[in-house]
């Protein structure tokens, strides 16, 4: 039988309704069971870019603008029903910013098209959501949209540039609204760090504090996590850093920020630290092919974004499949409950799926299960079909 024709046939009697005719292709119903924990029922990942907006950055930043679309579109090609959140705030920190602290995305109206009613106001500026369905346009506007905004140009006066500091000011101005919404424990936050200086609150701390640099890097890596963990309501499981900084040894013909490349060379030690304590990744700012070397990003993101699917070991027929949760018949639903991926032959949950419905009562002190009743193909006969 000729390949072609057995693929069509196989898609045909997977969605087929009429029972009689698919008994002789169906094999008996099997169960399927898998552990499947709170924390891979994640459907939310929030984007926090960090840049340096001083002019030794400006062809940085465009580079990193350009070449964004290498982190981004995997992930929502591979989760597309995910709820998305951006911003980009600058490690500038200037005077007026002790009273006020903001996110700029005012210019991406002058360049993308989008929805204005996912703009989402806040006392730390303007962020903006997507989820699929919602936006006006395409997954390019989206990617314009982020990119215009990493690129874009902010006035900076009297600037102290820090990694760490400016989540200080989003802790002390945040609202509700935006802690749920782009922050909290189901969500992923990734945190994407671009400098070439070595930051001047890691400069400021080894100057005020006699101690070694080693002590002082645990430590702001310690007061950062504390604060994102205990202020911000982020999962550390759920955390995820990359970042674009200087190297940790000074080399030749590298054009650096004087704090960071001056004669006593000092990189930002508590930005590697953090990188390393939560399994990052870092590009040297340095090398000039890190443009790159953004694809190894993308790779680790899509690979430490939590599993909501179930495998199955046989292709089953669409019309018996019931999928339970601990116990519960979930509906076939491609945002609250679950769908099938044929080709992958995976059943997978969608973002809106409600776990605290399905949820076992924590008293019970027993795992969350996923079970899946299925009738699989049975290929033998359709592959000895004439």
């Amino acid at each position: 039988m000729k390949n072609g024709l057995f693929v069509s046939l196989l898609a045909f009697l997977i969605a087929c309704d009429d029972n009689k005719s698919l008994t002789p292709y169906l094999q008996p119903e099997k169960e399927f069971k898998v552990e499947m924990s709170y924390d891979n029922f994640i459907n939310s990942v929030s984007f926090l870019f960090v840049t340096d907006d001083s002019s030794s950055m400006n062809a940085e930043k465009k580079h990193l603008a350009e070449n964004v679309s290498v982190v981004l579109e995997p992930l929502l090609r591979a989760y597309p029903y995910f709820n998305y959140n951006f911003a980009v705030t600058s490690m500038g920190l200037r005077k007026e910013y002790l009273k006020s602290f903001s996110i700029d995305l005012d210019l991406v109206q002058k360049k993308c098209s989008f929805n204005s009613s996912l703009i989402r106001k806040s006392p730390i500026g303007p962020y903006f959501n997507y989820k699929k369905g919602s936006f006006l346009g395409s997954l390019s506007n989206l990617v314009c949209m982020v990119s215009w905004n990493i690129e874009a140009e902010r006035k900076a006066t009297n600037i102290d540039e820090n990694f760490f500091k400016p989540f200080e000011y989003i802790v002390n101005r945040i609202d509700f609204r935006v802690l749920s919404e782009f922050f909290g424990k189901d969500k992923i936050l990734v945190l994407f760090f671009i400098s070439d200086a070595a930051g001047d609150d890691y400069e400021n701390r080894l100057r005020r504090h006699k101690k070694t640099p080693a002590l002082i890097t645990e430590l702001m890596q310690k007061e950062f996590l504390d604060l994102l963990i205990n202020r911000l309501n982020i999962n550390e499981k759920n955390l995820r850093v990359y970042a674009v900084i200087p190297p940790e040894k000074k080399q030749d013909n590298c054009s650096l920020d004087p704090s960071a490349g001056g004669s006593e060379y000092k990189p930002p030690k508590h930005v590697f630290s953090l990188v390393e304590k939560m399994n990052g990744l870092k590009l040297s700012i340095c090398d000039t092919n890190w443009g790159e070397y953004l694809k190894n990003i993308s790779e680790h993101l899509l690979q430490s974004v939590p599993a909501r699917t179930v495998y199955l070991e046989e292709i089953p027929q669409l019309k018996t499949i019931e999928v339970f949760f601990n116990g519960k018949k979930v509906p076939q639903n491609i945002e609250t409950g679950w769908v099938l991926d044929i080709e992958k032959q995976t059943v997978s949950f969608g973002s809106d799926f409600d776990l605290a419905f399905y949820k076992r009562d924590s008293k019970a002190n027993m795992k969350d299960e996923v079970m899946v009743k299925y009738k699989p193909m049975n290929l033998d006969i359709l592959q000895n079909s004439e």
